[in-house]
């Protein structure tokens, strides 16, 4: 009887090890539609993952034993057990980058940089989620080999950063099995996960969203017609003058989404002159005028060494502002305008003079002004007396003493720096 009892254990033992004897995973299988090779798509930013269950619910069961019996249950929110959602957000992305959808920003990011500005911004609300997994050699061999499977629920919204709406909704559902070595049975709920994100990348509705119009040679053509030429002549006319209620007309918002920075109109051909931290990563944005105004901007050419972007609309209400390209002399009164923090504060106008000119490591130099600015102001011109553009605003310095008091400085690209970056000269 003993040795019976033997050979039965053996038997069950050989079999459950050829079942888990190694890492393998079955998905459920949805046909995406891959972006083709030389097409684009919209940029696409990463919205939030969130988890629909109320904290408490059980969404799982673990098992064990050669029958797997039930031995313990899985609680939202409850221990270590429960997945990070970050982990959804970093399928996602790779789901996304693999298909080749243009996706910006980067959930691995150690810095907690702030991400790039998108046309897109794509969301996942999980509905529902399950996961079993079976330890066979629980309590008498290797308790940390397994297998898993799990199904998951996802409601995806899609949000035009541009349009500032829900452009479409779409539920996709994730099936996935795990075999497993190392405990690690979350594995099958996040194979299952990105089982949910192809779903999605199969809905033809997303494709055709998302992708960017083919260019015909008749497009093409009319593109190039329309393609700014090597060198954009601005006006440099030292007997110019423009109040700072007409400079206030020439100076825009720039905005996508919740984001915003400044920018301005120069010369008579529809051109605004912004920062590259502005426009990067965008192709077009909402540009807004003082009065409320807006009108749809093309970025045309940007330059991130300078930290200026351009940026093209269709028949301008106004004529721009001409610029002042020679060096503006220290102590010179100056005038930053912009929207800085909100959009609602379109329009702001601060008072200081050049203060300094502080050398760059390419070579080229900023200027220092006391001219207070704020986040918003990005972009936004630094004008003289007459109404001039001498510089655009690019950055700010906040520095904390042990009292606590905040000293700041304003720094701006000089003009004939920031023109010549993107194409630009004076005439």
């Amino acid at each position: 009887m003993r040795q019976l009892k033997y050979f039965v254990l053996v038997v069950i033992a050989c079999c459950l090890s050829a079942c888990v004897s190694s890492q393998t995973a079955t998905v459920k299988d949805h046909p995406v539609i891959e972006v083709p090779d030389g097409r684009e798509t919209k940029t696409i930013g990463l919205g939030r993952v969130v988890v629909k269950l109320p904290r408490g619910q059980v969404y799982g069961d673990l098992k064990s034993g050669a029958l797997c019996l039930p031995n313990t249950q899985l609680v939202w929110g409850a221990g270590s057990r429960s997945p990070k959602v970050e982990e959804f957000t970093s399928i996602f992305y790779e789901e996304l980058r693999r298909n080749n959808y243009n996706v910006k920003g980067d959930p691995t990011d150690l810095f907690n940089r702030e991400p790039p500005a998108t046309e897109i911004t794509v969301g996942g609300l999980i509905t529902d989620l399950y996961v079993e997994a079976c330890f066979p050699w629980f309590g008498w061999g290797n308790v940390r080999k397994g297998t898993s499977k799990a199904t998951v629920s996802v409601e995806w919204q899609v949000y035009s950063n541009y349009q500032k709406k829900v452009l479409m909704k779409s539920t996709a559902s994730g099936e996935a099995e795990f075999k497993f070595e190392n405990g690690n049975f979350n594995e099958a709920l996040f194979l299952a996960f990105s089982s949910a994100v192809q779903g999605l990348l199969a809905d033809p509705k997303f494709n055709k969203l998302l992708l960017e119009p083919e260019k015909n040679a008749e497009a093409s053509d009319a593109a190039a017609q329309a393609a700014p030429p090597a060198s954009i002549k601005v006006s440099a006319n030292p007997k110019q003058t423009y109040s700072l209620e007409e400079v206030k007309k020439r100076v825009v918002v720039l905005q996508m989404g919740g984001m915003h920075g400044s920018g301005v109109l120069v010369g008579d051909e529809g051109y605004i002159l912004t920062n590259d931290h502005v426009v990067k990563g965008l192709k077009r944005m909402k540009v807004i005028f003082e009065n409320g105004t807006s009108t749809e901007g093309i970025v045309i050419r940007s330059d991130p060494v300078q930290d200026v972007g351009l940026v093209k609309i269709v028949n301008p209400p106004v004529k721009g502002l001409a610029v002042r390209p020679e060096r503006v002399a220290t102590g010179t009164e100056v005038f930053a305008v912009g929207a800085p923090l909100e959009v609602t504060f379109h329009g702001t106008v601060t008072k200081g003079i050049v203060s300094a000119y502080r050398p760059r490591d390419d070579g080229s130099q900023w200027i220092q002004s006391d001219a207070m600015i704020n986040g918003g102001n990005s972009g936004g011109p630094l004008v003289d007396g007459q109404g001039r553009v001498v510089g655009l605003t690019s950055w700010k310095r906040i520095d904390t003493d042990s009292n606590n008091r905040s000293t700041g400085l304003n720094f701006f690209v000089p003009i004939a720096e920031g023109m010549r970056a993107v194409g630009m000269e004076a005439k």
